[in-house]
């Protein structure tokens, strides 16, 4: 591991320790490393066999972090240390796996393309904020990526059943739209004739059978019931076409919107690339173009479902850069666009702070019950639906028999009144006035506001009350 790839490293690190707790996209994976990390086998304590979710997802990605992180969080136990930081511990775990499985894909491309290229695109990635971000949340995708990160090395390798074993594997466990990007990489691999249809199909087939084979085995055990996870999130999402549910975005949001979001000052950097290297640009963006234009016929649309073309998009702004670094002194026109182009990282690093700092205040669920754990006595605590989809999970949670915790939906004013604490968004409780008083407002994101006073940028983020702690009055 060179130096370039601790700044990655460092820069995912970073984000863990600003941003800790995580939200409701990501909690069934954290609870479940929670689960198997706490209660081990007693499945029947298991936090998805109450709350469920919409639809089931795998344990497989849990349950390799956790025994990855287990000499870690066995000294942890031992020590009786906060469950706190082996949350930290698991979301660094699996920010690793994805940085070392980013540093093979670099490999591979500084190996085709040049050392010089592969340095450009840790740093282009590391000037970043939503690629290094994904890292280590615990987000199916995120699991997802260190395999398609994988798979893009094996790729630029000429590796083609490897390839393909990795997205099978990514696909059939982890995220079934990965088909789709598996299938632009293998039509490539076809027209070059670097490969044939029937025995690669045949390939593909039979190592997504083991694959399913070994996620229905594992998962049936912890669901109690057989089922293969991520063929139900296939029949949710494309047959009972419910993902809309969570709201529409328009054909063209992922190109016009997400990828320059996300990419920052590589766009600019890939402008070149496709002017210079038009037949290495080709070859990197066509699985991207096809990938992303196919993904956009859904209406449900989230950067997360595309962040995978990243990498391939900053390995093409990395060869813009390094072709204009190339000949920087030959012509005042290269040169320009070298300044440009560190101007443009350079501004990625400041947009992608203050994208951190925004991150910073999306988690005030978690806060609020750090901060009732901080300053209020023991006693039982409900926790809300906002509440928990902003930050609580079972890590915060204190083993402590005096404390108990309850995240009971559509309980009646009565039975809330026996709690000592409520941690919830509702700002008044008419109903529990006469019992009931607060004593905590947690602020978070509201938006960003103009603000000439505040200097360059003229700009503030102007947070609100989110999450409230109302404490029980004694009588």
């Amino acid at each position: 591991m060179d130096f370039y790839i601790l700044i990655l490293w460092a820069v995912m690190a970073v984000q863990v320790f600003v941003c800790p707790l995580t939200k409701v996209e990501e909690s069934f994976n954290l609870q479940a490393m929670h689960d198997i990390t706490y209660h081990v086998h007693a499945i029947d304590e298991y936090d998805h066999l109450e709350f469920p979710g919409v639809v089931p997802r795998t344990f497989v990605g849990p349950l390799a972090i956790v025994l990855m992180s287990s000499p870690v969080l066995a000294v942890l136990r031992l020590l009786h240390v906060h469950k706190f930081v082996a949350l930290l511990v698991v979301r660094l775990v699996l920010g690793t796996v994805n940085v070392l499985a980013f540093n093979e894909f670099r490999r591979a491309f500084a190996k085709r393309f040049g050392q010089d290229a592969g340095r450009v695109l840790l740093l282009v990635t590391a000037c970043q904020f939503h690629l290094p971000f994904y890292m280590s949340r615990t987000l199916p995708n995120s699991f997802a990526l260190c395999c398609v990160l994988l798979a893009f090395a094996a790729w630029m390798r000429d590796e083609d059943n490897l390839m393909m074993r990795w997205l099978a594997f990514a696909a059939v466990i982890f995220r079934s739209e990965l088909v789709l990007l598996l299938g632009p990489l293998v039509l490539q691999r076809l027209v070059r004739e670097k490969i044939t249809f029937f025995p690669s199909l045949i390939h593909g087939i039979g190592v997504s059978l083991v694959f399913l084979a070994c996620t229905v085995l594992v998962d049936s055990v912890f669901w109690q019931r057989w089922l293969w996870p991520e063929g139900e999130v296939f029949w949710f999402n494309t047959f009972e076409n419910k993902s809309h549910l969570w709201g529409v975005a328009p054909f063209h949001w992922y190109f016009s919107r997400a990828l320059p979001k996300a990419l920052l000052g590589a766009a600019v950097l890939m402008i070149p690339a496709i002017n210079y290297w038009r037949r290495s640009s080709t070859f990197l963006m066509t699985p991207v173009l096809i990938f992303v234009s196919i993904y956009s016929l859904l209406p449900h649309k989230e950067l997360r479902f595309i962040f995978y073309v990243i990498p391939l998009c900053n390995a093409v702004a990395a060869l813009g850069f390094i072709y204009c670094w190339r000949r920087r002194n030959r012509s005042k026109r290269f040169f320009v666009a070298v300044i440009i182009g560190v101007c443009a990282l350079l501004a990625s690093v400041v947009v992608s702070s203050a994208f951190l700092y925004v991150s910073s205040s999306n988690y005030p669920g978690g806060r609020a019950l750090q901060h009732l754990h901080d300053t209020q006595s023991p006693g039982s605590v409900h926790i809300d639906v906002a509440a928990a989809q902003t930050g609580i999970s079972r890590f915060l949670q204190l083993d402590d028999e005096a404390w108990s915790y309850s995240k009971a939906e559509n309980l009646s004013a009565e039975q809330l009144a026996h709690f000592d604490y409520l941690v919830t968004a509702r700002s008044s409780l008419d109903s529990l006035a006469s019992s009931h008083e607060l004593v905590h407002s947690e602020l978070g994101f509201d938006r960003l506001v103009r603000d000439p006073s505040a200097g360059f940028p003229p700009v503030r983020v102007q947070t609100v009350g989110k999450i409230f702690v109302w404490r029980r009055m004694q009588a």
